[in-house]
This record gives C-alpha cells, structure tokens and sequence, in this order.
C-alpha cells in the first residue's frame, strides 16, 4: 500500500535505495557519527553505513521511504516485524562471519579500532536491556530520519504511520523503540502516536528513553 504525504510519496524501499538512505542517516545522526568515526564523514563511512542498512534488508527488515516528484528519497523507516529474529536472521545469513572476513581482507575499510567499538556497544545496549519489561515477541522501530529539506511538514509521522501499519497488518502485537531523552520532538511524535515509556537502556553514548505501543491486545 502507497500512501501520499503532501507531494511525496511513501512507498517500499528496496536495494537501489540503501545508499540514498545512508546519506539521510548521516545528515541526521552526526552525533553517532562523530562518537564512532570521529567525524570522518566520507565517502568510507557512506560505504559502511550502507553495509548495514543492506544487512538489515537482507535479513528482512521492512523499508519504507518517501519520494518526491522527481524521485528524490525525502525519509524513510525501518522495521523489524520480530526483534529476536532479526539476530537469528543475521547469523543464518552469515552476515556476522561475512562481515569478519571483509574486515581482514580489506573489503570494508572499517578500522579494527571502530570496529571494536561498534561491537562494545552493542553489547552494552544489549545488556542493559534486560531490564525491560520481558516479552515473547515484539517489533522493533530500527530507524526513522527525514532529510533536512523535507522537514516540518509531518512527514515523519506519516513514515511512523506507515511502517506501523505495516506490523499491524503481518499481525505484531507490540512494537519497541528507543530514542534519546534529548530529542524532544522525537519523543513527543512517538508518544502521541500511543508509545509509552517502559524503561531506560544505554549505551557507550549514554542514555536511550524505551518505548512501547499495543498494536492488538494479544500474547506478547
């Protein structure tokens, strides 16, 4: 199902628009950037943000951007329709060894030292989310941005929107997120689209506010 958002479109994502996502990505993130490239902001680290948006979809991720008349990617969003699968997903598809090998052979020019990173924090944030509320199953909002041009005109709440009912109509009964206490209108879109908080998680970077929406009443 297409959507219209003003004069954009919002439509499935696909490979041809990994790239055209990562350079939203690094518009709208640069603080992550900064923490973990040290504000190398080149062509190297598209290259790598672009590896992992095309693991994610490739290990089954839902993609949704926004385009513009002419074809221009405005925004997207990214979901998962089973947060624990995902990491099953990863690991089936080799993506994980993979990875490993391009590193040693050069094919990824991701220094060992960000690696190292990278892998510290994900482990951190993975530790630390224990502390949540415990569920059999859930989705997970991986990402949403929109393009600096293209802001303020409610197009990230209909890219929300969009990805939501997309969980909804495979069935998801809850869907999980996190963002920054500091990004307010972050988290004033979340909770008036129906998240609440249930929790905080962390990372090497500091704090992430955990959030959760019912989709359908139901086991989870």
């Amino acid at each position: 199902m297409n959507i219209i958002s003003g004069n954009k479109e919002i439509i499935s994502g696909c490979e041809e628009d990994i790239q055209s996502i990562a350079k939203i990505y690094l518009e709208a993130f640069p603080e992550s950037v900064d923490f973990f490239f040290r504000r190398d902001a080149g062509d190297r680290i598209l290259q790598i943000i672009a590896l992992g948006f095309g693991i994610l979809l490739d290990a089954g991720c839902k993609f949704f951007v926004a385009k513009d008349s002419p074809g221009n990617l405005c925004g997207y969003s990214i979901v998962v329709l089973d947060d624990a699968e995902l990491h099953k997903a990863v690991i089936r598809h080799g993506h994980a060894l993979g990875a490993a090998k391009a590193l040693f052979t050069g094919k990824i020019a991701i220094r060992f030292t960000e690696m190292l990173k990278l892998g510290a924090n994900g482990m951190v944030m993975a530790a630390s989310s224990f502390v949540l509320p415990k569920r059999t199953s859930f989705g997970r909002l991986m990402s949403i941005a929109v393009h600096k041009g293209a802001r303020g005109q409610g197009l990230g709440r209909d890219l929300l929107r969009r990805a939501l009912q997309c969980l909804a109509d495979e069935g998801v009964h809850v869907v999980r997120l996190e963002v920054r206490p500091e990004n307010t209108a972050a988290y004033e879109l979340y909770r008036t689209e129906g998240f609440s908080e249930i929790g905080v998680t962390r990372d090497l970077q500091g704090r992430w506010v955990a959030m959760e929406k019912l989709l359908f009443k139901g086991r989870g």
